[in-house]
This record gives C-alpha cells, sequence and structure tokens, in this order.
C-alpha cells in the first residue's frame, strides 16, 4: 500500500499560495474538511478520501501536468464506498479559475462563476452549487466508465457553452436512461439523450446562440459521438422562450429539432421544461428526436416551425463514380418554386454551400404532377460528404430536403503497366493499409503486400507475363487490376 502522508493545511491570508512539489504527497481523510484561501498549484499528489471535503476561496487552482489528485485507488484503499473527496470552489474575492486536472468530485458555488483555464475531468459527481461553470472554450468531460452523476442544475446553475469547447459524458449506455447535459447560455438551454443500444458511447455536446430568425429558436446545439457511432438515441433540446423568434411562438406546435437544416413533419414542443433538478420550468419548452442513423461526429441541431410547403419531394444521392456523384429528386407536387440549390458539406467541413442551382421544370415554379430532377456532382474526396437541396420560393420562403450521406471516393492507380518489374502502387480514399495479393494466371498466389497510401512493388524476379492484383481491406475486396510484366 502507498504511504499515506496527510498534511493539515488552512490558510488564512487572502494572499497565501499553496505549492505542492512534484514529490509532495497530501491527502485529506474522511470527515476532515480543508480550506485554502490562496492559489494552488499542484505539481504533486494532492489526495483525498471519500467524506473529505476541500473547500477553494482562492484565485486560480492549477494542475500541473504531472499533478494528481488521486482517490482510495491510489492509495491500496478500498474503493467500494467511494472514489475520493468533494473539492468546492466557493467565492471568495472573485471569480475562479480551475487549469486543468482530474478531480474526484467538484462543486461549483461560486456565484460569480467558475471559469476553465484548461481541460479538465471530473471523475465521479459535479454539483451546480451556485452560479455557472464556464468551459470558456475548453473541454470538460464527466464520468469514468460511466456517465457520472450532475447534481443541482436549473436555469440559475448550468455548465455555460460557446461554439468552442465541449462537455462530455462517458460511456452512455441504454440501462442509463436519460442522461442530461445541463448547458447553456445567457439563458439555460439543456440537452439529454438516451441511448437505445447497450454500446457505451461517450458523447460530448455544447450549445451557441443563433443563427436568429422569425421562425427558430436562436440557439445551435452541437452533439456528437464519440470513436463508435451508433443508431438508435433520442435527444431533447430544452429551450426558454426569450430565445424564440418573434413568429416562433404562433407555430410553435408545429416545431421540430431539424438535424443539418433537414425539414420533418410536425413533432411539437412540451411544457414545461422539465430537464432540471428543481421544479419544471413554466417559461421553457422542450423538444424531441428519435435518430435512428448513424450519429454524426458533429451533429448541428436546431429547433425551428415547419416552414410552408413549397415542393414535396424525396431527395437520393449516391456515388457513380470515384469522381462523379449522382443526385435527384422526385417531386409530388411543386408550388411556387424559384429555384433549387444543390448543397453539400464534406466531413471536414462546417457548413453547406451550394455546387449547382437547378431551375424548376415550369414557368412559375408550380406543378401538380411528378417530375424527376437529376444533377451530377464532380466530388472526387476522400471521405464522407453530406448532399441536401436547398428549395427557394418566389416570395422568399426557403425549405431543405432530407440530408444524404455519400461514401469516399477509393481509386487505385498502378503505374507503369506494362512494367519492366518495378511499378508504384498508389491509393486515394483510405486513411489506413490495405491488402494487394498477387496472382498469375493459372491463380497461384506470388506475393502479398501491405499499401499504406502508396508502395512501390519489386517483381523482377516473376517471370514475364500478365498477373492479377487483387486489393482489400479486411475481408472486402475492394478492386481488382491486371498488370503485364515484361523483360529487357
Amino acid at each position: 500500500m502507498k504511504r499515506l502522508l496527510t498534511i493539515g493545511l488552512l490558510i488564512t491570508s487572502a494572499h497565501a499560495q499553496v505549492y505542492l512539489a512534484n514529490n509532495a504527497d497530501m491527502a485529506v481523510h474522511p470527515g476532515d474538511t480543508v480550506s485554502i484561501f490562496g492559489d494552488v498549484t499542484n505539481l504533486g499528489r494532492f489526495g483525498s478520501l471519500n467524506g473529505s471535503v476541500v473547500q477553494f476561496y482562492g484565485t486560480t487552482w492549477q494542475n500541473a501536468p504531472g499533478g494528481i489528485l488521486p482517490g482510495e485507488a491510489f492509495y491500496g484503499l478500498d474503493t467500494t464506498n467511494g472514489q475520493g473527496g468533494y473539492f468546492r470552489f466557493l467565492h471568495g474575492i472573485g471569480t475562479q479559475t480551475l487549469q486543468g486536472g482530474s478531480f474526484p468530485s467538484l462543486g461549483a458555488g461560486n456565484d460569480l462563476g467558475v471559469y476553465l483555464g484548461g481541460d479538465a475531468r471530473i471523475r465521479d459527481t459535479l454539483r451546480l452549487e451556485n452560479g455557472l461553470l464556464y468551459l470558456n472554450g475548453y473541454n470538460l468531460t464527466l464520468g469514468n466508465g460511466a456517465p457520472g452523476r450532475i447534481d443541482g442544475y436549473d436555469n440559475q446553475r448550468y455548465i455555460a457553452t460557446d461554439s468552442a469547447g465541449t462537455f462530455s459524458r462517458q460511456a452512455i449506455t441504454q440501462s442509463d436512461g436519460m442522461v442530461v447535459f445541463p448547458i447553456g447560455t445567457a439563458h439555460y438551454a439543456p440537452l439529454a439523450v438516451q441511448s437505445h443500444t447497450p454500446i457505451a458511447v461517450t458523447y460530448h455536446a455544447t450549445v451557441y446562440d443563433g443563427p436568429a430568425t422569425d421562425t427558430s429558436v436562436g440557439k445551435t446545439w452541437r452533439l456528437g459521438a464519440g470513436a463508435l457511432n451508433v443508431s438508435d438515441v433520442t435527444v431533447w433540446l430544452q429551450h426558454d422562450i426569450a430565445d424564440e423568434g418573434p413568429l416562433f411562438p404562433e407555430a410553435r406546435d408545429s416545431s421540430f429539432i431539424s438535424l443539418d437544416g433537414d425539414t420533418l413533419g410536425p413533432r411539437g414542443a412540451l411544457n414545461p421544461g422539465t430537464l432540471t433538478t428543481g421544479p419544471p420550468d413554466i417559461n421553457a419548452w422542450l423538444n424531441a428526436r428519435d435518430f435512428t442513423g448513424a450519429v454524426l461526429a458533429n451533429a448541428y441541431l436546431r429547433v425551428v416551425d415547419r416552414p410552408p410547403s413549397m415542393a414535396t419531394l424525396d431527395f437520393e444521392a449516391f456515388r457513380r463514380t470515384i469522381h462523379q456523384v449522382h443526385t435527384f429528386w422526385s417531386t409530388v407536387i411543386e408550388h411556387d418554386v424559384q429555384r433549387y440549390e444543390l448543397q453539400r458539406r464534406r466531413l471536414e467541413e462546417d457548413s453547406f454551400y451550394t455546387v449547382a442551382v437547378v431551375p424548376p421544370h415550369f414557368p412559375g415554379g408550380s406543378s401538380d404532377t411528378p417530375q424527376r430532377y437529376d444533377q451530377e456532382d464532380d466530388n472526387f474526396y476522400g471521405k464522407i460528404t453530406y448532399y441536401r437541396l436547398k428549395i427557394y420560393g418566389n416570395d422568399g420562403r426557403i425549405a431543405y430536403s432530407q440530408t444524404r450521406v455519400v461514401p469516399a471516393a477509393t481509386a487505385i492507380q498502378v503505374s507503369p503497366n506494362p512494367s519492366y518489374g518495378t511499378f508504384t502502387v498508389a491509393v486515394f480514399g483510405q486513411n489506413q493499409p490495405i491488402g494487394m495479393a498477387m496472382y498469375d494466371m493459372r491463380g497461384r498466389q506470388v506475393g502479398v503486400y501491405a499499401i499504406n497510401g502508396s508502395a512501390t512493388i519489386n517483381a523482377t524476379a516473376l517471370a514475364a507475363g500478365t498477373y492479377v492484383l487483387v486489393f482489400y481491406d479486411g475481408h472486402t475486396r475492394l478492386d481488382t487490376q491486371r498488370i503485364i510484366l515484361l523483360r529487357h
């Protein structure tokens, strides 16, 4: 068992500093409370056991890269009843800054605000006691192989976010039920997810202001899954009426959650808002949406009213060749359509943009008979691309089609061909090595190679003739090509 050293610490001077060198080891025992009134710099081991409390009244708590905040497990103690103590950030002389570190449990109790000054983690419990916890452009993670626990969140106590940093909760599964992300900007705008799969997935979320329109809520929520994309998840978004556009309340019953600007049938909003540990909020409304496709790495969600229908259509997109993506849409009815704009967003891009403008078949843009539109797009790109239609009406109204996902382009080039025994294989559109097997015309395997982007193959030992190259990714065949070997 590691040696457990207890250092009693009570600092009463507002200017005193607490410095733990990289070889210092202190721990707070169960039932003990330590109050710190100066700044903290931790390069060592600031330990705590279940039932202990560390009350921080200073301005800055900095955990250097080597500084840790261990619990019972670090000291070889029984972890059945706890994973460390409770660190409370309390109002001293102003706002407080937390720079890095992995806390066992943390309380934000400063009515002037606690600000992150670096990425941080809370392993067990976050308690929102008073005021806001500001991400300040950094990332906060809650959980240690589980989503962790949050207490005390409501429209006065939440995690204040922006478009930069995110708040993550680890390893969410269907057994966790509804998991709340109590986030907001100037107003409380929480998000919640409920997984319908046993696969454990870490979700990250943030919310930021805008874009504001007459018929939407002036907030954008960004939700993403970790390394594994999964299906079957329900998402709830809650907003304050102060964030609604001026025309939004008139059609609130037809509002819905929009993913990247797509258009759904009305789902309606629920009132009061229930994503709180306090009484239900009568000034808040709640929308829900079920996602049965893959959750995007960064899904941009908004709450909007259903726009007036200018065209009823089905939109599709698929890759025809490594260069060409074919899109088409079939309308049931068109009314007063000015134009269609084909838009795309590549995986590494933040927003959609127009790649083609298509006029309606009929002057005036109205038709009550089915119409078919086809549009090609030159998109030689090594990752997935999202496509949609932006539909303009003659009266200025705008609507969007479904968003479709088109896979990456994969291209394999063998050159020169014919070859005098040495040739190059270049692969585009694969982010990992692929395999290549080489066969003679009698079906005998004469070589196996790994191609990581590109490789030069030396086959000068083989007889002149025609050979078959089979390319594969795992058990999936990607391509088959022939090469002719010559001899001088």
